[in-house]
């Protein structure tokens, strides 16, 4: 199991690779050129690349309660409205980025789906680097552990920071699972190979940064996330 200094350095890296990430893809929205756009794509397929190299001997183990498009459903207080908003979030446990969105607007968007105001949907992905790979594979095992609502408690531990000071195991238990058999589940890399396929499709879909956002189908520029709030209310019939 990785030590807290460790997990740090993990972090310092995957800081310094998104921070890199983030310069080509602002790079690639302003200047709309065949060149960089390709540039882009190389670099996001050489991580996904990276992921599956690794876990190319990994079966594809899929967590219980996903959706079709490897996501986790909100466990809303009440269900959706009819013509509820659709709000999905790509996000990665070692984008820094993901967890200001979630500092700033994972309240917001929880409170919004208790009240069947929008759909939410979870979409974590392992972006960044082969580091993230741990902390999906770790959520995906809370959630076939003790389903979405200790999902979503763990989710948003890690988004708060608290995955560089804690265990696994740790946080699992604070979120309701058992952590013992989320260790287990995630030393043996049960979902590693699920956590491969689904940054994989993420990419084929056109996610090429954390955190990504869509409503109603529609990725919502990084440059105006600040305003999510304003845009799903504007999206509402």
């Amino acid at each position: 199991m990785a030590t807290k200094k460790q997990k740090r350095d993990r972090l310092a890296r995957a800081e310094a690779e998104r921070r890199e990430q983030e310069r080509l893809a602002k790079r690639a929205r302003t200047v709309r050129t065949a060149a960089i756009g390709v540039g882009a794509v190389v670099v996001v397929a050489a991580v996904i690349f990276a992921i599956s190299w690794l876990n190319k001997d990994k079966p594809v183990v899929t967590p219980d309660a996903v959706t079709a498009q490897g996501g986790i459903a909100y466990p809303a207080a009440n269900q959706a409205a009819a013509d509820a908003v659709e709000v999905v979030v790509y996000e990665d446990p070692l984008c820094s980025h993901c967890r200001d969105f979630e500092t700033d607007h994972g309240a917001y968007l929880q409170k919004a789906a208790d009240r069947g105001d929008i759909s939410l949907e979870y979409r974590p992905i392992a972006l960044i680097s082969d580091d993230s790979v741990a902390p999906v594979n770790a959520m995906a095992c809370v959630l076939d552990d003790a389903g979405p609502k200790a999902f979503v408690e763990f989710h948003d531990r890690v988004f708060a920071g608290e995955y560089a000071d804690s265990d696994f195991s740790d946080l699992a238990n604070e979120s309701g699972a058992d952590g013992q058999a989320v260790a287990a589940c995630n030393d043996d890399g049960t979902h590693d190979g699920w956590v491969e396929k689904v940054t994989s499709d993420a990419s084929d879909d056109g996610v090429e940064f954390t955190p990504t956002v869509r409503v109603n189908g529609e990725t919502i520029d990084v440059d105006d996330l600040d305003d999510i709030e304003t845009l799903i209310e504007e999206a509402a019939p």
